[in-house]
């Protein structure tokens, strides 16, 4: 093989090779770029009113307004679901229609419904499917 066809494939090698380390790693990367995100913002604050103020008191600001903005950002994911929440139980009935409607439709062209629930919708599912959506 020619010296000078070896450093192609390597690098495709190693590009295939960093890729899969960073989709495996991304419970790691993740938390680190978002801590890099608050340093870069918090940074250039703290190092602001270090001048005017003493260091500790100029820490302490910026933490408290760090602590601050994620009970806001809590504060409005939890307002976010509670709204949906309200939503789906308001929309309820409606939703029961579209389904019985469905139920319905799908019948008369051959296909039971209720049938198929029973056969694979089952709370164990159901738990496993919510439990999934949860630790992403």
């Amino acid at each position: 093989m020619n010296a000078r066809m070896v450093p192609v494939p390597l690098g495709i090698i190693c590009a295939i090779l960093l890729l899969a380390a960073l989709y495996f790693a991304d419970a790691i990367i993740a938390p680190v770029a978002c801590a890099l995100f608050i340093i870069a913002i918090a940074w250039p604050l703290q190092d602001r009113l270090q001048t005017r103020l003493p260091q500790l008191l100029a820490l302490a600001i910026v933490v408290t307004l760090i602590v601050l903005v994620f009970i806001v950002f809590a504060s409005v994911v939890a307002w976010g679901f509670g709204r949906i929440g309200r939503s789906l139980i308001a929309e309820t009935p409606r939703l029961q229609g579209l389904y019985e409607q469905t139920t319905a439709w799908l019948e008369t062209h051959g296909i039971a419904v209720a049938g198929l629930w029973a056969e694979h919708f089952n709370m164990r599912w159901a738990v496993g499917a919510m439990q999934g959506l949860s630790a992403r």
